[in-house]
């Protein structure tokens, strides 16, 4: 099974009567016509090719007559093929028969492609994602798990697209360091009594800053939103990211406003960074307060480019005496392979 489940899981999956379930937007779940696979539903994913693979690609490449090797040519990639297993969970002939009925009216022959939509770790860098296809092949084999009502279904699904589509967010959240070596309140063996030296550091020990490592896995730019909590004064946006060749000199692009700027406790404050060729970096903007505020942008608007890895600092002049604030990395994917 794709998500580990305990006996009393399973025998609750069977007790149920029905896999038309409404898409939970969940880990480890799929959906197409109508039904759901994974989560709550009796139907148990035991097996998913094709989603985390790159499609078989067809290449132009020509013979050279007398000569080594061929002449490049370009590569183009054929369409995508998923194949599924997944388990029927029932608990009697006519559970088996309900169950049954809804599988074989979902994945069954049809002349448009339809969607498939599914959230799996590691697949479009585990945001809700969504393929179209049709169902070329579905198969049950009546053996003796079919007779205690717990029969295997193998399904395989074409694509005319090689991609998968990102059409959920992804978020990371920042972190903050702590760092024990600040100034702060240190208790020692004033009482005579052998113990650990310990400091606490004043403001949760944080570095007045927040870092989260993103990668854009999809194919296209994104943009690229970041969000502080306050109380915060100060707040900026520092993207970087390592140089593309040995040699080269990293790039970097940092937004922000005003030191006098405040984020009160309980608000937040968005940066948004548009991806669109064209865009002058002051398209940037902040949110706050349900308004817009000017943003001081030095050297490139901070984006998400396709295929890179990036390093995402939220600074701050100051913040609250009791703890760092906390906030998050957000951007939609585009098209993955």
């Amino acid at each position: 099974m794709l998500a580990p489940r305990s006996r009393e899981e399973l025998r609750n999956l069977a007790a149920m009567r029905s896999a038309r379930l409404p898409w939970a937007d969940q880990p480890w779940t799929l959906t197409y016509g109508g039904v759901l696979l994974g989560g709550a539903s009796p139907l148990v994913l035991s097996e998913v090719e094709g989603l985390a693979a790159m499609p078989d690609v067809k290449d132009f490449d020509l013979e050279l007559i007398g000569l080594d090797g061929l002449r490049p040519g370009r590569d183009y990639m054929r369409g995508r093929t998923v194949t599924m297993s997944f388990q029927v969970l029932a608990d009697s002939s006519e559970h088996l028969d309900l169950v049954m009925g809804e599988v074989m009216a979902a994945f069954s022959h049809s002349r448009e492609e339809r969607p498939m939509r599914f959230k799996f770790p590691g697949v479009a860098q585990g945001a809700t994602a969504e393929i179209r296809g049709r169902v070329r092949k579905r198969s049950a084999v009546m053996d003796d798990m079919y007779g205690v009502y717990v029969p295997t279904v193998d399904v395989q699904f074409e694509c005319t697209s090689p991609y998968v589509q990102g059409v959920g967010k992804i978020r990371r959240r920042l972190e903050t360091l702590t760092n024990y070596r600040r100034g702060g309140t240190e208790f020692s063996d004033s009482l005579g009594l052998p113990v650990m030296p310990l400091a606490i550091p004043d403001n949760g020990g944080g570095e007045g800053y927040e870092t989260a490592w993103v990668t854009n896995g999809s194919l296209e730019p994104c943009d690229l939103t970041v969000v502080i909590n306050g109380p915060v004064a100060g707040p900026r946006v520092r993207a970087r990211r390592e140089a593309e060749t040995p040699g080269g000199q990293p790039w970097e692009g940092i937004a922000g406003v005003a030191d006098d700027v405040e984020v009160q406790s309980g608000e937040r404050v968005e940066f948004t960074f548009p991806h669109a060729d064209g865009v002058e970096p002051s398209a940037a903007h902040i949110r706050l307060d349900g308004g817009r505020h000017p943003l001081t942008v030095t050297g490139s608007s901070p984006t998400l480019a396709a295929g890179r890895s990036y390093e995402i600092t939220a600074e701050y002049a100051k913040s609250s005496s009791q703890a760092a604030p906390a906030g998050y990395v957000e951007w939609q994917p585009g098209r993955y392979v």
